[in-house]
């Protein structure tokens, strides 16, 4: 069976964004669904079965009136029965945008649970800069063990963790800093995989990155196995395909509720196969992205926020041995306000 989590906007909820838990049987079909308030833009992120039955989720919840877009988020951290009714919820944090991404079952009894933290007061313990990365441990009725955060002066994250041998824990996310408890940045945003003890201290951490903004998303464990019918020539083939180069934004052009992003297309001699295009407002966090055929060169995004800016950036990929290979992420270039 599987467990679903994601964000709703229901009408009978109070809030604009509601945390949605549905269980789904081997086939797809749905078993049962439940929404609970999430807040100001809430939601659940990952999900773990509980010890004695039932489920644990995190993610956060929305509090108005505070941080720098009029709404800030608490982590939170909730338990469901096995027909998804609440058990308890808790949220934890300080007074900016804080987030748990990830839960695994601790060792012991009770959840471990990484993300980011912007906070530097109530739970949290300072933040060095944009988002610092954040772990925590729980009891199995959700209150706090102990909560550490680690990162450089600028925007870091973990989107994943696991349970690895001998107590410890491996976290993997993304990472801007080269400074405080980061190795170094090698342009953009690195990739980071760190390794604590029970207690939530770090013993190891590297952000790997060749350049570009690159991003880990999922962590397991042991670790993938070469692909059946794979060939030492094969796999040197595909380590040796040249990245379209990066390209720019031309102009972008702010409209009724939408902004055009134009480019110029790139080379033929590149085979670029596409083009993504990742938006989000100014001061936002999360990006969203589309994407654009390789004999496009403008794009329209719709139904934007009326009086906000945006943030846009643009790179190409191409595709070979069907994989894809990016190009570095554009500089970003900032519209006009949405009419």
């Amino acid at each position: 069976n599987a467990l679903a989590k994601n964000n709703n906007v229901p009408k009978d909820q109070p809030h604009y964004a509601n945390a949605l838990i549905a269980k789904f049987d081997g086939s797809g079909n749905r078993k049962w669904m439940n929404n609970y308030d999430g807040g100001f833009e809430g939601g659940l992120y990952s999900v773990v079965p509980a010890a004695g039955g039932g489920y644990v989720a995190v993610g956060c919840y929305g509090l108005s009136g505070t941080g720098e877009t009029g709404i800030s988020n608490n982590m939170s951290i909730s338990k469901f029965d096995e027909l998804g009714n609440m058990v308890w919820t808790k949220n934890c944090g300080g007074s900016r945008d804080d987030a748990f991404y990830s839960v695994t079952q601790a060792q012991g009894g009770g959840y471990i649970a990484v993300g980011d933290s912007s906070s530097s007061d109530g739970d949290m313990p300072g933040c060095r800069g944009g988002y610092d990365m954040a772990i925590a441990r729980f009891d199995e009725n959700g209150n706090k063990v102990w909560m550490k955060n680690y990162g450089g002066s600028e925007e870091d994250s973990f989107s994943a963790v696991i349970h690895a041998a001998s107590g410890s824990y491996v976290a993997v996310g993304s990472s801007l800093s080269s400074d405080g408890n980061l190795p170094g940045n090698n342009g953009g945003t690195d990739m980071i995989i760190a390794k604590f003890d029970e207690s939530g201290n770090l013993t190891s951490g590297s952000g790997t990155n060749s350049g570009g903004d690159e991003q880990n998303g999922h962590v397991t464990a042991p670790p993938p196995q070469p692909s059946a019918g794979a060939t030492p020539t094969q796999t040197a083939q595909d380590t040796t395909v040249t990245a379209p180069a990066k390209i720019s934004v031309a102009k972008l052009a702010a409209g009724k509720g939408q902004v055009k992003i134009t480019w110029k297309k790139s080379p033929a001699a590149q085979k670029v196969a596409g083009y993504e295009i990742r938006y989000k407002e100014k001061n936002a966090k999360k990006w969203k992205v589309k994407t654009a055929k390789a004999k496009a060169t403008s794009l329209t995004i719709k139904k934007l926020k009326k009086g906000k800016v945006y943030q846009i950036q643009i790179r190409s990929y191409k595709v070979a041995g069907g994989k894809k290979y990016y190009a570095p992420w554009s500089a970003t270039k900032t519209s006009k306000k949405v009419k």
